[in-house]
Parts: structure tokens; sequence; C-alpha cells
């Protein structure tokens, strides 16, 4: 991650990736240097916090103002806001629950509720990855098996009870076939990675993927992740990192398989159920789920990555504080505050985009062209500005820069074609020849390059919701036509 902010077009957002590996670096030294026995406390503290943040979701369901937040397309997300992710992080907790000795009816209760959760979320990779690890579980616990089928049975009536007033989308789960848009769009996403990954094996940075994403697409999406952990670590920090990722995983899993204890068992199938899910999604963009999956890798060496004192405490306490600015710094453009959220950090390009888009163009275009480089809708408020001001030249040269990083948003296209005929105009009247063939090659141009795009569309963008469009307006096709007669020598 540090070799890819220097690396990276957007270095501003590469630098909040950077700092999203020195914070779970942090967590790492803090975490090995608490005693054996206070880490298996608060590993065995989050099922109280999955089962209490399940259970006020559920009942926040009835309270309009709170369900928008926590509830998404008929869906739970809790407080992730993303209910797939959400439902894995339930999922482990139950997995911390069920290894747990001597349960009472308190367990037992939150265990229902993380039953529920998980069927309130909707996922239907973590349905299929619950079933398989509570099958997992009762063969390979048998001696505890009784009492957790009648748990489970109890806690899918309750659901069904729940869900007759609730009324969330959980038909979903009735449509789990190899043709549904959902997996062929992970299929897609996949696909068009692996190129990225070869071309830029020191890795984009963080977000680089989602803003060169409709430069090397082939199909019609807009995802800021690539739904698969291990390859959004090679595109984001480079092919060393990913396989480091790969390693550290398939490694610890083995360290614990070779661990007898009761605890060890427990985390090896956390670990698995994290790795497995994370093949599928971006978990780990998810800072808690980072932390639980480097929890799980704890192993009990008392003298694993342990500091003295003083020198852990230096290290985290610089960690702490610079994570604590970039908290304010960036959570203030999650609440709104995005000009406060530029003052703090003038890099942060998505709270710029905000503020671009609320003043149509202005500066902050400018400033995304030069510190980004990859946004049609920067260089669409640019050349919008220049022809506002007459500067046909300088707006030629943004709209070519629109249409290159265009991708599949037809409309950058057809917008295109309206601006340059500006420009045409424009050069027409200053009596600049070489300037009006070159926008006229430019527009001609345009339908050359929605072809191309055609050409380079994958068979998986037909199998998506989202199919691809690559004709343009009549208005603007009829445009082109009529200056297909206009010869210039």
């Amino acid at each position: 991650h540090i070799v890819s902010v220097f690396l990276a077009e957007d270095t501003g957002t590469a630098v909040i990736g950077c700092l999203r590996i020195v914070m779970l670096t942090g967590f790492w030294i803090l975490w090995n240097n608490l005693p054996a026995f206070l880490r298996e406390q608060i590993i065995r503290r989050i099922p109280d916090t999955a089962a209490a943040l399940t259970g006020l979701t559920i009942l926040l369901y009835f309270v309009p103002a709170a369900r928008e937040h926590l509830y998404q397309a008929g869906r739970m997300g809790g407080v992730f806001q993303y209910s797939n992710t959400y439902a894995v992080f339930l999922l482990v907790s139950f997995v911390i629950l069920f290894y747990k000795e001597k349960p009472d009816k308190m367990e037992y209760s939150k265990a229902g509720i993380l039953i529920a959760g998980i069927v309130y979320c909707g996922s239907r990779s973590v349905l299929v990855l619950t079933v398989t690890a509570i099958l997992y579980l009762l063969i390979s616990e048998w001696v505890i098996k009784k009492r957790w089928i009648w748990l489970l049975g109890t806690a899918l009536i309750v659901c069904v009870c729940i869900q007759s007033v609730m009324e969330l989308d959980l038909g979903r789960f009735g449509k789990m076939t190899l043709d549904s848009s959902t997996l062929n769009g992970r299929f897609l996403y996949w696909k068009d990675s692996l190129p990225v990954i070869a071309a830029y094996p020191l890795g984009l940075g963080y977000m680089g993927y989602y803003f060169l994403q409709p430069q090397f697409q082939t199909g019609s999406y807009v995802t800021r992740f690539v739904h698969n952990d291990i390859l959004q670590m090679g595109l984001d920090a480079g092919i060393l990192p990913m396989i480091a990722l790969i390693v550290m995983i398939a490694g610890n899993v083995w360290k614990l398989s070779r661990i007898s204890h009761k605890e060890a068992k427990r985390n090896r199938v956390m670990l698995i159920v994290l790795a497995v899910h994370c093949l599928f999604d971006f978990d780990l963009q998810f800072g808690v789920m980072s932390m639980i999956m480097l929890m799980c890798m704890d192993g009990w060496e008392e003298n694993a990555c342990k500091w003295s004192g003083k020198c852990a405490g230096a290290v985290c306490a610089g960690i702490l504080a610079a994570g604590s600015y970039f908290s304010i710094a960036l959570g203030t453009a999650h609440f709104g505050m995005n000009e406060v959220s530029l003052i703090l950090y003038p890099y942060y390009t998505s709270a710029r985009e905000v503020v671009m888009e609320a003043e149509e163009g202005g500066v902050h275009a400018e400033l995304l062209i030069e510190t980004n480089g990859m946004m049609a809708e920067a260089y669409e408020y640019a050349a919008k500005e220049h022809l506002e001001k007459g500067e046909y030249i300088e707006a030629y040269e943004d709209i070519q820069g629109m249409l290159k990083t265009a991708g599949y948003g037809i409309r950058y296209y057809n917008q295109g074609v309206y601006d340059l005929s500006i420009c045409l105009d424009m050069a027409v009247r200053n009596e600049d020849y070489e300037g009006v063939k070159r926008i006229l090659k430019e527009i001609r141009g345009i339908p050359e390059l929605l072809d191309k795009l055609r050409e380079r569309t994958s068979d998986l963008a037909y199998r998506i919701n989202d199919k691809p469009v690559f004709d343009l307006d009549e208005g603007i096709k009829e445009y082109i036509e009529n200056l297909s007669g206009i010869s210039l020598t």
C-alpha cells in the first residue's frame, strides 16, 4: 500500500487506503500485547454485541426514520448498511456461541437472534455458507448436536412469525441460480480485474480500480470494489501483497488445525468462514471484519509480536492520533459537511466530487482532473465552463478526456457530440480551419468509439440486469450524418 501511494493516479485517495492498513497494524500490535485470557474474553463478547445490535435493528424496523438507514432494498443491513457483510458478521458470532461450553438460556436466545438476523439479511451466499457451517458443526461436535438442532428449529419458527409482520424481501432465496444477475456480475468483475492486475503489478492504489473502471470494463456496471478481497488486494496494492494475504490465511488455517484445544477449532472455523466469503464480497473493506480475521489468527503464543510497553504505546499513540484526525476529516463528509472535509483534507476526492456536482463545476472540476484525471463528469463540467468563456480549444481537450473515461456511460457520448458542435461553431467563427478539421474528425469518430466498445463487450455483460447501450440519441445521430457530407481541404 505504501508503494502504491507513489504510483497511484489519485495519490490523495491512495493515502486513505494506506492509513487503513496502518490502523490495522496498530490494532494487531495492541492485540498481541494483551494477555491470552483477555483476548479470549474479547472474542467471547462479539456475539453479545452482534445479538444486541441485531435485536435493536429488528425493533427499529418499526421506526420509519431509522428503517431507511438499517434496511436496504427490503433487506437488513444493520449498522454496516450492507447486508452481505453484516450477515457474515452474524454467522461468525454464531460460531463463537456454538463453541461455548455449557451455554445457558441467554446464549440460546442470542443464537436465535443471530440466525434470524442472517435470514433477514437476505444474503444467498451467506445462507449457503450458514447451512454448510452448521452442518459441519453439528457433525463434528456430536455431543451437543441435539440441543442446537432444537434451537435452530425454534429460531426458524420465530423468523417466520416476525417476517409475517416485517415483510422483508426473502423471496430472493428462491432465486439462487447460476444464471442470476448477481452471480454473473461477480464473474464479470473478476474477469475484467485479472488483466488489470497483470498490467499494474504494483497496484492502482486504494479506489484506483473504481476510478479506472470505465477504461477497462467489458460490461455496463459501476462498483467500488471487485467483490473479492483477494483480487481487491491485488488491484489496490499489487501482486505480492495479494499472494501474502493468501499465504497468511492458508498458513493460519493450517497452524490452527495443529492446535488441539477448542478455541483453536473455533478460530479455524471462523477464519475459514471469513476466507470463503471474502472470495465473493468485500468483507475486509470493513475495518471490524479485518480485525475479526486478525483475531482468528491468534495462536495463543505469548511472545507473538510482543513489544515493550513504551514502544507499543508510542507507536499506537501515533497511529491513533492520525486515525482520529482522518476520522474527523472523512467523517464530516459522510455527514454532508463536504466543504469542512476538504479544509481538513483537501485531497479527499469523494468530497470534492460532491461539491463539484453541487456547484456544477467550478474550480473543483479542474482540481479533480489534476489530482485524479479518471472522472468523466469532471471533464464534462470543465468543458462546460470553458465553453461558457468561449475557450473552445480547452473545451475540446476536456471533451477528449471525457470520452476517454466515459466507458459505458452513453450520456457522455451524446454530451460529447453536443459540446463538440458548439466548439465547431466557435472554430468556424474564429476562422480556425485546423481546429475545424480536428473537431469534425472527433465528432465523426464517436460512432466508431461506440463500435469498439461493443466489440470489447463480454458475453457476461448481457447476463446482468444493466445491459449495455450503444445507440446515440436520434437527434445526435442525424447531426453526425449531416456532417458526413462536409469536406475540408
